[in-house]
């Protein structure tokens, strides 16, 4: 554990282990992130490196999920940059791994995408995380500071120490006591809840409610960039979606979310940018007008202009 380094510092051993024929996974807390992480490698056209997180359209990140399990099983070393997505989802057996700091319990699962499938027997760490100080990408609004902190805190007693399962569910609980947690505000939201669910959301609490459980949702939309290439296959989709017949209906829509991308509405970068698709193509859909590039993803700069 490296308490005051970002993950950015980690290049260099990133590419060392590369180059000693090793599959590195680097997982970082945000897609911006990752997506700065992976312009810093593939300038590198010695490195064969790879990016994968939940911003691609479903058929280019359908086609990255493919690639990693190819690069696993192949004998040539890899170097797959991503985000929590591969944590639960891929099963991945890479073997070392660079992580921005998380919570414990998100850590370990990331821990499990390398020697998933085998004994680990060398004496230096195949776990490796970068503390950024205690503020790594995503601190708050992807996960609870107080959680971030507390970690930070736990990684430093055990820095360099081997992790069995026993020592993980140790440490695990040790993240989630009160002693850890009891002065926080992410242990006065738990309280809230707690009371909120004894409550049986009655109607003079509903309020109350919207207030405490914030509402996070999402919707598919189509990158402008990849509408702009594909209107005449939209046309066809949409043929397809309207017809009579049951198989050409669900082919239309598999198609169709084939070219979406997931697009979080709690992020006011991607909601301000969502726009109505125009008359042409009548299919109830956004649009998002931010740019979008096959090896990158959606990009967090907009379009020069609208051109919807």
């Amino acid at each position: 554990y490296y308490p005051e380094k970002d993950i950015e510092e980690m290049i260099s051993e990133i590419i060392e282990n590369y180059k000693k024929g090793k599959k590195v996974l680097v997982i970082t807390n945000t897609v911006k992130k990752a997506q700065s992480i992976y312009n810093l490698l593939r300038s590198n056209k010695e490195l064969k490196v790879n990016l994968l997180h939940s911003r691609f359209i479903w058929k280019d990140r359908n086609m990255k999920e493919k690639q990693i399990f190819l690069d696993e099983k192949s004998h040539a070393p890899c170097i797959w940059i991503s985000t929590q997505i591969v944590e639960a989802s891929l099963d991945i057996d890479f073997d070392i791994l660079f992580s921005e700091l998380a919570p414990l319990d998100a850590l370990i699962q990331r821990m499990g995408r390398i020697y998933r499938k085998r004994e680990y027997s060398e004496d230096l760490p195949n776990i490796v995380i970068a503390g950024s100080s205690g503020n790594p990408s995503g601190k708050s609004h992807v996960y609870d500071s107080a959680l971030i902190d507390a970690t930070h805190n736990i990684l430093s007693e055990v820095n360099t120490k081997k992790l069995d399962e026993r020592i993980k569910k140790m440490l695990v609980e040790k993240l989630y006591s009160l002693e850890q947690l009891a002065n926080t505000k992410y242990y006065k939201k738990f309280r809230d809840y707690q009371k909120l669910i004894k409550l049986g959301y009655k109607a003079e609490n509903k309020l109350e409610a919207e207030r405490i459980f914030r509402r996070i949702s999402s919707i598919e939309a189509i990158p402008v960039e990849v509408y702009e290439n594909n209107r005449e296959k939209l046309l066809e989709i949409q043929e397809k979606i309207y017809s009579k017949d049951a198989l050409k209906k669900l082919q239309g829509l598999k198609e169709l979310k084939a070219l979406t991308v997931n697009i979080p509405l709690e992020i006011k970068d991607y909601a301000q940018n969502l726009i109505s698709l125009d008359k042409e193509v009548e299919l109830r859909i956004f649009l998002i007008n931010l740019n979008y590039d096959t090896e990158l993803g959606l990009l967090p700069d907009k379009n020069t202009e609208n051109i919807i």
